[in-house]
């Protein structure tokens, strides 16, 4: 579905959808919004579209409902950028440096940010498929829970590390990322093809955990040799995030190893960012949360053989290899769609 999706978020961005004023800033964001990226949703609905028995050539409804999914992305990915102070997104600026500077153009940023959720909910509703609206509220309900882990995570960043358990770090990544990017687009694409509730609930349990997972990869990179080309390098450290592997960490170190990470987190400097990256390395968390996501993926793959998805349990097991094993090239459906980690 690439050429298809690429084609289709383009229109939803042209110059003459631009409201009126601001011709401008409109090429400006549909730029940040199109730029080359994993589309990892648009391809996990078309799963879901084929499992509740969707033709494997997907209609245009499918693709525009997809194009929907990325510019909601995009909406999320903006706000997080500003909140995260983060000066680029998918090898160009962030959007807020796109608009303008400092305050400026971080709150042109927020008003663009909304616009892009207004244009990604009206091309989810108007894709033409009678499942559209339960879709689209499976999206909002899904929604809801990642607005709240990402207030947990802005909250947890200015808290101690002493405050933040483990169970709540790993209870802020499930509803910020895990649902979202996987649980979302496979049960909105079911829901398209008017799938039935035990399809619905069975690709729930393959997705949750495999949402989950996929979080966890993602805040391994930095502390993984050659990986950090694909994140900011020590990006989560400098911003004092207190992901499920950061409290892990902080419990497994002994005293004097906690006090210097605390101090670590405080300084900030690359040397400090450093000497914290070494801490977390040394005392088997990530290990930790590596066995974590195989065991995640493993409960993924035995919810994957359910029979209610039989059209697309191969997919499916390729899905759950990429995000075990995120440096492996894997192919989502026949078009070859491309998955890989990427940063939410």
């Amino acid at each position: 579905m690439s050429a298809e999706l690429e084609r289709t978020l383009t229109a939803l961005l042209s110059p003459r959808r631009a409201p009126p004023g601001i011709a401008g800033p409109w090429r400006q964001l549909a730029e940040f919004a199109c730029r080359p990226g994993k589309r990892l949703r648009p391809a996990l609905l078309e799963v879901g579209w084929r499992a509740a028995g969707g033709r494997v050539k997907s209609p245009r409804g499918v693709q525009r409902f997809g194009a929907g999914l990325e510019l909601l992305h995009a909406f999320f990915l903006a706000h997080d950028d500003i909140a995260d102070g983060a000066d680029t997104r998918r090898g160009g600026p962030a959007l807020h440096h796109l608009l303008g500077t400092g305050k400026l153009g971080e709150n042109l940023a927020v008003v663009a940010g909304d616009l892009l959720f207004v244009e990604a909910i009206d091309a989810m509703l108007s894709c033409g498929l009678e499942g559209a609206t339960r879709a689209v509220s499976e999206v909002l309900a899904v929604c809801r829970h990642t607005a709240a882990g990402q207030y947990l995570d802005l909250a947890f960043a200015e808290a101690d590390l002493r405050e933040v358990l483990p169970s709540a770090a790993r209870r802020a990544a499930m509803l910020k990322t895990a649902r979202y990017s996987f649980e979302a687009p496979l049960t909105a694409g079911s829901m398209l093809a008017e799938g039935e509730a035990a399809l619905i609930e069975a690709l729930r349990r393959v997705a949750r955990p495999l949402g989950l997972a996929f979080q966890l990869q993602d805040d391994l990179l930095p502390f993984r040799v050659g990986d950090a080309a694909g994140k900011p390098a020590l990006a989560d450290l400098a911003g004092g995030k207190k992901t499920w592997l950061m409290t892990l960490a902080f419990r497994a170190l002994g005293e004097m190893g906690r006090a210097r990470l605390r101090r670590c987190l405080r300084e900030k400097d690359g040397a400090a960012l450093e000497e914290a990256a070494q801490l977390l390395r040394s005392c088997g968390a990530i290990e930790q949360v590596e066995r974590e996501v195989v065991k995640l993926c493993r409960t993924s793959q035995a919810a994957a053989a359910h029979p209610a998805l039989f059209r697309v349990h191969h997919e499916l097991l390729q899905v759950i290899a990429l995000v075990e094993a995120p440096s492996l090239p894997a192919a989502v459906s026949s078009s070859q769609t491309r998955l890989a980690s990427e940063r939410t």
